[in-house]
């Protein structure tokens, strides 16, 4: 059943102020104080502990009850961790560090195809979307219009040094490469994607994001299932577009590396209502594997 309830936001001004000023002694103070914050969230928040619950059922094979909220605990701290870092890449491009590990979006690029990047509720995916621009096209992200005023904060940033791992990178983003389409516009989004696509630029698309009164379906996933949005991989069979599963796993303190799977489907004899359940399935054993060697990068925006 879709969630029609509004999304509660978590945190406040006043809290962002105090881990500003933690992160001022040091990315390690803030650290520090997250431990204690996800404790908190562990004890009161009860709709976050319910949903990562599900999620470490299915992960770790349904653990006792002292052994799941050390598990959830985990996914708070980790998921802290991730927007510590994206508050250092705010104040400072160079002190974040993404591998670049884009050489298929590069050759598929270069043979004149639009690629779709599928995202999740993995990783650290606004890292990875404020590094594309370096690959010369057009990146557009979809997503909703009460997230535009923040994405557009975030990835526009119009000055940085670069690290000498970032020596190839561009000194600043220029607001033309970066173009936000909003979902809820239906057809109209619809075809933007699509005239994106066919001009050769990037369209990046959360995947297990379902909005409200959209299609869904349902793919395999750690021996139960996960709910996905139909609408990119109805988008991805009819524009016949290379697909590429993107997640990112964090190394160390703002340091970071893609995973790059590409889950395109080939095979032009089947329908494409097959076609598209496969590409979701193709998605969620890319995730899967993902987690399985990364557990705690699951953050409890996804849906189960």
């Amino acid at each position: 059943m879709k969630d029609k309830r509004k999304k509660r936001k978590r945190g406040s001004s006043l809290g962002f102020r105090i881990f500003d000023f933690y992160l001022s002694l040091g990315i390690k103070h803030a650290y520090a104080l997250l431990y204690f914050v996800a404790l908190h969230y562990l004890i009161f928040d009860r709709k976050a502990v319910a949903v990562s619950a599900k999620y470490v059922k299915l992960r770790f094979n349904n653990p006792g009850y002292f052994r799941r909220l050390k598990h959830i605990y985990c996914l708070f701290v980790n998921a802290g961790k991730n927007l510590i870092d994206l508050r250092v890449l705010e104040r400072d491009f160079s002190k974040v560090y993404l591998k670049p590990d884009t050489k298929r979006i590069s050759e598929l690029l270069a043979d004149g195809n639009g690629v779709m990047l599928l995202t999740a509720h993995v990783g650290n995916w606004q890292v990875m979307m404020r590094n594309l621009p370096q690959l010369g096209v057009k990146v557009n992200i979809v997503i909703r219009t009460e997230e535009n005023a923040a994405v557009r904060e975030f990835l526009n940033i119009d000055t940085n040094e670069k690290s000498d791992d970032q020596a190839e990178m561009k000194e600043f983003i220029p607001r033309d490469e970066i173009n936000i389409i909003d979902p809820s516009k239906g057809a109209d989004a619809v075809l933007e994607i699509v005239h994106e696509l066919a001009s050769g630029n990037i369209v990046s698309m959360m995947a297990d994001t379902v909005l409200p009164d959209s299609p869904e379906l349902t793919a395999d996933f750690f021996g139960s299932t996960v709910t996905l949005s139909e609408g990119p991989f109805r988008i991805a069979t009819a524009t016949k577009s290379p697909v590429i599963c993107l997640l990112t796993k964090r190394n160390a303190p703002c340091n970071y590396a893609m995973d790059i799977n590409e889950i395109t489907i080939t095979d032009s004899g089947k329908k494409r209502k097959e076609k598209t359940q496969i590409l979701a399935g193709r998605y969620a054993d890319a995730m899967a594997a993902f987690l399985k060697k990364f557990p705690y990068e699951w953050t409890p925006a996804g849906k189960l």
